[in-house]
């Protein structure tokens, strides 16, 4: 995907710096000359020859495009503006600017803003900005940023941001974020990419990395090792870290499938239940928890889940969760098999009622409790229940 981007990107760079292309660079330690002002209508026509003279303008307008060699100071085209050399104060142009150095201050495009070099300051686009050095500053467009050095900032876009090295700061954008090393946030629609995170991804989808100093939150959460921090979403995958199935009896459902992933710190919990000896029940829940080991065979679990009760008659649309606290001690009897087992809070919360018995909850739920009262409607009831579970 990212090579997809960056080859569409090259050929809109290509394109949007035909005019600086066409000029042949002089010695590059031949000083420019000073100038207060030029106008131009294209270049050519104008009060300028173009970038040939080696003006360092203070004033600069193109009323449609113009070919200059620098600035200091302000520059506006109704539709581009290219800059051979370093440019410095604002370059505002309908369509585009470009400036063949490096740049300080503002450049403010309807379409695109091009650095070859280093940025200092701020690019503002409709669509893209690309700067070919290190920025300090930000990046923000509706569409794409891309910075080829480290990045001491943001980068704010509608669909992607692309560093090739490190970021200091935050990329923020509609789908997708890359970076080589990401000291800060990364938050993407869909999916963050980074070999080392120190600090955050948060996406609709997908966070990868090799290294996490911090926090992922996604649906799914990729990572070699993580340093420090948790990894939270549906499924997360770390490969120094815990990826457990298991199957389970406890006292509201006989038979269930549990999957565990994330570090012993911090992990996911996804189960599905069924019960059929009395009343048909089925569930499916998630959850988070924490495991801590006491020795190479000893380890305790403390989990906190939430779970949606069901009947035959299909998916409640009413509030019906059953919330488990669950404190097990484990045995570790082979190196990807263990039996764990201990005593659950259940606490139940429904608004289900029986048509006939006026009953709230279940029918077959619930039926020894401590506590069972209702408030506006909602009933809550709580016991202590077991599980059984076999993990490998």
């Amino acid at each position: 995907m990212k090579t997809k981007i960056i080859i569409g990107l090259i050929t809109i760079l290509n394109l949007s710096t035909a005019f600086a292309e066409t000029i042949k660079r002089k010695d590059e330690d031949e000083k420019s000359k000073e100038r207060l002002f030029q106008a131009t209508v294209i270049p050519g026509f104008g009060t300028s020859n173009g970038a040939a003279e080696m003006y360092q303008n203070k004033l600069s307008f193109n009323l449609f495009a113009g070919s200059e060699y620098s600035f200091e100071g302000f520059e506006m085209g109704g539709f581009y503006n290219v800059d051979k050399s370093d440019i410095t104060g604002v370059q505002i142009a309908g369509f585009g600017n470009s400036a063949g150095g490096s740049a300080i201050g503002l450049q403010l495009g309807g379409f695109n803003n091009i650095v070859k070099g280093e940025l200092t300051g701020a690019q503002i686009s409709g669509f893209l900005n690309y700067a070919g050095d290190s920025t300090k500053g930000w990046q923000l467009s509706g569409f794409t940023n891309i910075s080829k050095g480290n990045i001491k900032g943001s980068q704010i876009s509608g669909f992607a941001n692309i560093s090739t090295e490190d970021i200091k700061g935050a990329q923020i954008s509609g789908f997708v974020n890359v970076s080589n090393n990401s000291k800060g946030l990364q938050m993407a629609g869909f999916v963050n990419k980074s070999n080392e995170i120190n600090g955050m991804q948060w996406s609709g989808f997908l966070n990868k990395a090799k290294t996490v100093k911090g926090v992922q939150v996604g649906i799914i959460n990729i990572a070699d090792s993580v340093k420090s921090g948790a990894t939270i979403g549906l499924i997360n995958i770390v490969k120094s870290g815990l990826v457990q199935f298991a199957t389970e009896n406890n006292d509201v459902t006989d038979v269930n499938l549990v999957f565990r992933s994330g570090t012993k710190t911090l992990y996911t919990i996804l189960s599905a239940g069924v019960e059929t000896k009395e009343e048909f029940i089925w569930s499916y829940g998630v959850g988070l928890g924490t495991q801590h080991n006491f020795n190479n065979n000893v380890f305790g679990n403390i989990e906190l889940s939430s779970h949606a009760i069901n009947t035959s008659e299909g998916h409640s649309d009413d509030l019906n969760l059953l919330n488990r606290f669950n404190l097990n001690i484990g045995y570790q009897i082979a190196r990807k098999l263990s039996l764990n087992a201990g005593p659950v809070l259940n606490i139940y919360v429904t608004r289900v009622v029986d048509p006939e018995t006026k009953k709230y909850g279940t029918v077959g739920l619930a039926e020894k409790t401590f506590f069972n009262k209702t408030y506006s409607g909602t009933n809550l009831k709580m016991w202590i229940g077991y599980s059984v579970s076999l993990k490998f």
